[in-house]
């Protein structure tokens, strides 16, 4: 788990209603849908609805104060964990506090539910300077 994914290269994260979007995402030739937890009324149907696609993997992305516990009855169904490092629509945000807490845990959720190769992406607020901090997080 060396990785760590920049938001910027993630196709179709999907904030509101991923029912209504998902065949045409994926049929528009994305690599991964990724949707936020908070908007699925039905997580497992949003993940199988994404399967159907073999060649597309699935992310969740969960906002800043989003317990990661909440995942775990669909860890083995991911693809990729989304950390989203602040609160979305509000500028100038900076990195909430204890963030490399968040990312240790999400990898430690990995480890222990045998996924250590679920990818790790980090949304918002990496620079140069503390890409190297959360990469050891």
């Amino acid at each position: 788990m060396e990785r760590i994914i920049c938001s910027s290269f993630v196709k179709g994260n999907l904030i509101s209603e991923p029912y209504k979007f998902i065949d045409e995402i994926a049929n528009a030739g994305t690599s991964i849908i990724t949707f936020h937890y908070k908007t699925g009324k039905d997580v497992y149907k949003i993940i199988q609805m994404v399967r159907r696609y073999k060649d597309v993997k699935v992310g969740i992305a969960l906002r800043p104060y989003t317990h990661l516990d909440l995942i775990i009855p669909f860890i083995e169904s991911l693809d990729m964990i989304l950390l989203m490092s602040y609160s979305s629509g509000i500028f100038n945000q900076k990195i909430v506090p204890n963030f490399e807490k968040r990312i240790k845990k999400a990898r430690d959720l990995a480890v222990k539910f045998d996924r250590e190769n679920i990818d790790i992406a980090i949304d918002g607020g990496i620079t140069l300077d503390n890409l190297k901090k959360y990469k050891k997080s």
